[in-house]
């Protein structure tokens, strides 16, 4: 098997207190894919929180390629390589849709942003749009797209299909793969 990008090591964690994930271990060589399946309040979206640091951390390892990313903030852990597309879609609603996108760009030059519009062209029809005036397909897509703006190596998706159009689905995946 190729080196993983993302290793995961005997990783524990929660809120506070409260342990909520314990003993996880999985890798996911460059290039591949992990799903997470299970019921509503098993820990996918914990994991995913805990893979970028917005958790309590009480054991394990969480490596992306060859560095160790556990002690890190989630802003050195997002510089490292990790991104976050969380299911809360997390779009900044008082923002319009380009000023969203430009704080995904980290210091890039804002030329950039021509690259998902064309991954996302119902974002460029929409640039000067408040978040709150998208709907919800809209507000995924930019999420989306601003995680991407931010070249991540290792892409983390919370239930990004979820409650969006079948033909909005089919627009993500496809940029997805």
């Amino acid at each position: 098997m190729p080196a993983a990008r993302l290793e995961v090591q005997g990783l524990a964690a929660g809120y506070g207190s409260v342990s909520i994930l314990s003993d996880i271990s999985f890798a996911v060589p460059a290039g591949g894919r992990l799903t997470v399946l299970g019921r509503n309040g098993v820990g996918k979206t914990t994991l995913l929180a805990t893979l970028m640091g917005l958790t309590t951390h009480k054991g394990g390892t969480v490596r992306v390629g060859e560095r160790e990313v556990t002690g890190l903030k989630t802003y050195a852990r997002a510089a490292a390589g990790l991104g976050y597309v969380p299911q809360t879609r997390d779009v900044f609603r008082s923002l319009t849709v380009e000023e969203n996108l430009f704080t995904g760009l980290k210091g890039r030059p804002r030329s950039e942003l021509e690259s998902v519009y064309a991954m996302f062209p119902r974002l460029a029809e929409r640039r000067n749009h408040g978040g709150m005036q998208l709907s919800g397909g809209e507000q995924q897509m930019l999420s989306l797209a601003r995680t991407l703006l931010g070249k991540p190596t290792v892409l983390l998706l919370d239930e990004p299909l979820e409650g969006l159009a079948p033909v909005i689905c089919d627009q993500l995946m496809e940029t997805i793969v």
